[in-house]
């Protein structure tokens, strides 16, 4: 019985020999050796080793960040960050290219206004500036109607057909002169035009309007005249050339600018022949309203 102790024991060191070769021959390295063998305890012990828990737990991280991400060891909301962190940027160059146009536009229709209220006007600067509104200007905002909502007083018309959109062509003749022209674009789609002429002689001046609807469609701005009130505040049907609907592009609009281009809106114009007519209206914004030029001139004011 005694040498079969023996010999049991010398097998079960020799295993336990054994066994330490195969550890050193898997991890060459010392360091490795005492996990080997808590790794052996605790499988003899039925426990899980530590390095396995940490070796698990990685491997879970890790599915819960696929891909690239994961061998990155980045998250995907550190490259949604950074995404968004250029989204911002370009959003800024964007405002800030924005905001330059808006001050070089602003100053273009300073310098527009300034020239239209000359005595002697440069007709060639006059088409410059407008050129420069209309290609720096981004007309078609998100509510552009809202942006022509106001009162406005006519600064310059480049030709009479121009003229003649928002003028009763009763106020000037031979002994009289049209001193004002100003359009009410208001709620609900009405349209004013107030005409102010002044005879010549010990005569008081005149007033006239017209009455109509106005809109902007698809970045169109259409009007049309349906009355008029005449010299002795009597209602009529509009005069001829006012009894059409026109149509045109709006060049430019700002907070005190107002450019128009108009044509009849009929079979033979189209939007095209619009945007590249020489004919334009000028106008300048009224913050006060009508009422106080209306009183300058001395004739009946309207907001009572």
């Amino acid at each position: 019985m005694r040498c079969v102790s023996l010999i049991s024991l010398s097998l079960l060191l020799s295993s336990a020999l054994h066994a330490d070769a195969l550890a050193s021959a898997w991890h060459p390295s010392p360091m490795h050796a005492p996990s080997f063998h808590r790794s052996i305890h605790a499988t003899v012990h039925g426990t899980v080793p530590t390095s396995f828990q940490r070796s698990r737990a990685t491997a879970q991280r890790t599915v819960h960040q696929p891909g690239t991400l994961s061998r990155l060891g980045k998250s995907p909301s550190h490259f949604q960050s950074g995404r968004h962190g250029c989204e911002l940027h370009m959003m800024a160059s964007k405002a800030s290219a924005s905001a330059s146009d808006s001050k070089t536009s602003d100053e273009t229709a300073r310098r527009l206004l300034r020239e239209c209220a000359k005595e002697e006007r440069s007709i060639p600067l006059l088409n410059e500036l407008v050129a420069a509104l209309e290609t720096s200007s981004k007309v078609q905002a998100e509510k552009p109607k809202r942006a022509l909502l106001g009162d406005w007083k006519l600064a310059f018309a480049s030709d009479a057909d121009a003229a003649a959109v928002f003028t009763t062509g009763q106020g000037g003749g031979v002994f009289s002169v049209v001193e004002c022209a100003l359009l009410r674009l208001q709620k609900s789609n009405v349209a004013k035009v107030i005409e102010v002429s002044r005879r010549f002689g010990p005569f008081g001046n005149e007033k006239r309007s017209l009455s109509g609807k106005w809109g902007v469609v698809d970045g169109t701005f259409r009007l049309r005249y349906t009355s008029m009130l005449n010299v002795q505040r009597e209602e009529e049907a509009p005069p001829q050339h006012a009894a059409v609907s026109y149509v045109g592009s709006i060049s430019h609009v700002s907070p005190r600018c107002l450019v128009l281009r108009l044509v009849q809106n009929d079979e033979k114009q189209s939007l095209s022949d619009v945007k590249t007519s020489g004919s334009f209206v000028v106008f300048c914004r009224l913050p006060k309203g009508v009422d106080p030029e209306l009183s300058e001139l001395q004739v009946e004011t309207e907001d009572k």
